[in-house]
């Protein structure tokens, strides 16, 4: 019979899992309607263009970003899977980690490419924040290797 505790955790990763996948769901449909409503998704913004080449340069910006959002939110739906499982110390997890921290580093590279071709006032903020989550995401990487490793040597000593 299972403790309360773990019954808790195991509930709140499946609604976890189950919100990542209707973020992946609606990042999936915003991918796809994009070019539609892009004017209103600036003008939401307080951008109003006029240049059809700022437009191009949001609208590519806006695409690399989601799919870089697509990308972490599938790996951190990996995660949530493989800590459900009972199995978080497993090969996936870090490589997931690597992945998440590969992500943001290239959406903050877009928004970097974004802030210089069209400069934002939040832009520095959001890069910064990219680049310390995947500096974390790196480290939780390394850590889980180390415990993998760690895990691993104590199965074969047991």
């Amino acid at each position: 019979m299972s403790s309360p505790r773990f019954m808790k955790s195991n509930i709140l990763s499946t609604l976890l899992e189950i919100m990542v996948i209707i973020g992946m769901v609606f990042v999936a449909v915003l991918t796809c309607v994009l070019p539609l409503i892009i004017d209103r998704v600036l003008w939401f913004t307080g951008r109003i263009v006029t240049n059809s080449t700022d437009r191009l340069i949001y609208l590519i910006c806006i695409y690399l970003f989601l799919i870089g959002f697509f990308v972490i939110l599938e790996a951190v739906r990996r995660i949530f899977h493989k800590v459900r499982r009972g199995t978080p110390f497993c090969s996936t997890v870090p490589r997931c980690l690597k992945v998440i921290c590969v992500a943001l580093g290239m959406i903050a590279l877009v928004v970097l490419a974004k802030y210089i071709f069209l400069p934002g006032l939040l832009t520095v903020l959001i890069i910064a924040g990219c680049l310390i989550i995947s500096l974390c995401a790196f480290v939780m990487a390394e850590v889980f290797e180390k415990a993998i490793a760690i895990k691993d040597e104590n199965d074969l000593t047991i």
